[in-house]
């Protein structure tokens, strides 16, 4: 066996022709190549974090921006099914036999409309379809007969009111409809 120099220890022998060998120290032959893996390594693991970060966050605003729009929709529907509730009041003050009057239908009719878009409603109404983003407020005056059809207001045996409330959301229309019927 060999000596290294200085230190005195034995030289470890190689095990076959070719392979370098190992310092006595027992670092590596290519320490700074290991290094760079280690950097390596660590860069690719700080990419997937950012990454991971990025997409948690993207979903987070993500959830933010559809509750946004849910508020939004359910504060206009909100809106809507007030102005209903606010017809169907004034409606409820006036007698069953005055409706017709009210909707300036004859007697012998058996449906009757009032609707703020077309200005047959009272001017009354244009307070609660104020509330309405871009809408307008309908009510639907029916007589019903003994059986449950249709029937002539002087022949009715029930009135059934509906109130319908109808705004624009964006490219669509939505509507809120009460129906009372009144005996």
């Amino acid at each position: 066996m060999r000596t290294s120099g200085a230190s005195g220890r034995p030289e470890p022998r190689a095990a076959s022709r070719g392979t370098p060998r190992a310092p006595v120290t027992g670092m590596s032959t290519f320490p700074a190549a290991t290094e760079q893996k280690q950097k390596g390594d660590l860069l690719v693991e700080a990419l997937c974090a950012l990454a991971l970060v990025g997409l948690i966050v993207a979903g987070g605003a993500s959830m933010v921006h559809v509750a946004a729009q849910l508020s939004a929709r359910n504060a206009s529907f909100d809106a809507g099914l007030d102005a209903c509730r606010g017809l169907q009041a004034r409606l409820e003050g006036v007698s069953f036999a005055r409706l017709p009057e009210l909707f300036g239908a004859p007697p012998s009719a058996r449906a009757a409309v009032l609707d703020t878009a077309d200005g047959s409603a009272p001017a009354e109404w244009a307070e609660l379809a104020a509330r309405l983003p871009a809408g307008s407020l309908r009510a639907t005056l029916e007589g019903v007969g003994a059986g449950g059809g249709a029937a002539p207001f002087d022949a009715a045996v029930a009135l059934r009111v509906t109130a319908r409330a109808a705004w624009d959301d964006g490219p669509r229309t939505r509507t809120v409809e009460l129906v009372h019927v009144r005996f």
